[in-house]
């Protein structure tokens, strides 16, 4: 992480030109279900495919901490 900031002297003015920083994002795990004809890739087929999304928990992002 750079601790600069590069600035710009106007006058008796500084100003900073360092965009500002994206809060953090909290990490996410996404998991990935498949359902197949069988399991040898060269014959069978895929049929269906489900993706969910959770916190590190296991928790749904939208359910609410009680």
């Amino acid at each position: 992480m750079n601790d600069t900031t590069t600035t710009l002297a106007i006058g008796h003015r500084t100003i900073p030109l360092d965009p500002p920083r994206p809060p953090r994002k909290p990490d996410m795990l996404l998991w990935i279900d498949t359902e197949t004809t069988g399991l040898d890739p060269y014959q069978c087929e895929l049929l269906e495919v489900g993706m969910q999304v959770t916190d590190m928990t296991g928790k749904h992002p939208t359910t609410a901490s009680t």
